[in-house]
């Protein structure tokens, strides 16, 4: 289950609007690399569809994370894992939006168009370098 964010949420406080309309989920993550983990963190997550829909994801707290700003990140429901990337953060709410590494095609095989004009959509060259990264286990 997911929310889609709409242009109402321009202007507004963008918990209030993922609290308001996408589900909340909780999350654990394993800040550290010891075995075992010494230290964990747990919060809450917002998941939706962008307008041009692509899957995105707002998570409270990970600003304050070594690197969460500039992190990938790996969100596990259980079934599956996506890569998702910081598309913003606001420092200040202690949040980051992260949305789903880009691709050139849909979940279901068909070719991404840009909403904005209708032409295919080229990620070919688009990569990221070496990220820290957070692996979020995600459950309702």
């Amino acid at each position: 289950m997911r929310g889609t964010i709409t242009n109402t949420a321009t202007g507004t406080n963008a918990i209030e609007w993922a609290r308001a309309n996408c589900p909340t989920l909780a999350y654990r993550v394993a800040l550290d690399n010891h075995e075992p983990t010494r230290e964990y963190a747990y919060g809450e997550c917002h998941p939706y569809t962008t307008e041009s829909g692509i899957d995105a994801m707002l998570i409270r707290g990970a600003i304050t994370w070594r690197d969460g700003a500039n992190a990938l990140y790996l969100i596990d429901n259980g079934r599956t894992v996506t890569p998702m990337y910081v598309a913003a953060y606001h420092p200040e709410h202690d949040y980051v939006i992260v949305h789903a590494m880009p691709t050139n095609y849909n979940a279901d095989g068909t070719r991404r168009t840009r909403p904005d004009n209708g032409r295919d959509v080229h990620m070919d060259n688009w990569q990221l370098g070496p990220r820290r990264a957070y692996h979020l286990k995600v459950s309702s």
